[in-house]
């Protein structure tokens, strides 16, 4: 068996099929666990303990398996009882086709008795999927997920376990209207292309041709807001599809620069996070102006905090 003494409260990140984020430092997640697992697995970063890839709050790294391993159950178990209200499971993001087609989860009381069990739906590739656990339910010490068909290397980017319901604010990005000055494409087809880049999801994406280049993609909110952190999340399902170059404006309402950047070599199921400095005044409008790249270079989400 592997073991690996866990916290739920990861770092902030973002990932979804409506809006996927894990959580950060959130009071309703479930405190310490131990997780395990009766399949040694493996990760898709150089990690001593390839179950780490579940909760190192990283949207990256993920735990697998191969089909051939099925079934494999992880199971995770508490030094005391908790309150169990709602499982969020994050799917791989850097698999295309390595869906979950059948698990079920399954919960115990301290004594070992079973008191609660479900079965989820498919999980695709960059979704998640939220259990919602009956407010009856008892007291919890332990929980196992086991995946039972998939293919062809199913796995999980994280488990996260709610004592209470999460009240999930919507994303900065949600708020705003995205635009952009060569129409582009949308990955799947479908809506305005540019609001693939800001819609919360990661298996929607903007893209651009090269010979469009340069193109720019605008989020502009109602009203002036602050921000921190800008992450620009490159496309999911391309494999040669490479942001070379691009630069980052911030704009305030007036319409004025506050900020400026330059981003370099953006590969594909990549994540660049800029921290923005704390003197920057709150904006209305980020440009994200792409220079160079190819063939088909776009962004799965700019993610703003």
């Amino acid at each position: 068996m592997l073991e690996k003494t866990i916290i739920w409260a990861l770092p902030s990140l973002c990932l979804c099929a409506a809006a996927r984020t894990l959580a950060g430092d959130n009071p309703d997640l479930a405190p310490t666990a131990k997780v395990t697992a009766d399949r040694a697995g493996e990760n898709n970063a150089p990690l001593a303990d390839p179950l780490h890839a579940l909760t190192d709050g990283d949207v990256w790294t993920e735990w697998r398996v191969r089909e051939a391993e099925l079934p494999v159950t992880i199971t995770l178990t508490w030094p005391f009882l908790i309150r169990a209200r709602l499982i969020r499971l994050y799917s791989r993001t850097t698999g295309a086709t390595d869906p979950i087609d059948e698990a079920v989860l399954t919960l115990f009381d301290g004594s070992g008795a079973r008191v609660w069990s479900a079965k989820t739906e498919r999980m695709d590739s960059r979704h998640h999927q939220d259990l919602n656990v009956p407010s009856n339910a008892p007291l919890v010490m332990r929980l196992t997920l086991e995946i039972r068909k998939g293919s062809p290397n199913p796995g999980l980017a994280g488990i996260e376990v709610y004592e209470k319901p999460p009240h999930d604010e919507p994303p900065l990005q949600k708020k705003a209207t995205a635009t952009s000055d060569k129409k582009g494409s949308r990955h799947p087809p479908g809506g305005n292309p540019a609001a693939a880049a800001n819609d919360g999801d990661l298996s929607t994406e903007w893209t651009i041709a090269t010979e469009q280049l340069p193109a720019t993609l605008t989020l502009r909110w109602p009203g002036a807001i602050p921000v921190r952190s800008v992450a620009v999340v490159s496309r999911t399902s391309g494999v040669t599809d490479v942001i070379r170059e691009a630069t980052l404006r911030l704009l305030d309402r007036d319409g004025i620069e506050v900020w400026k950047t330059s981003i370099r070599e953006v590969d594909t199921r990549q994540r660049q996070k800029l921290a923005i400095p704390a003197d920057v005044p709150k904006i209305r409008t980020l440009e994200l102006r792409i220079l160079k790249g190819g063939p088909q270079p776009g962004v799965a989400e700019i993610e703003v905090e």
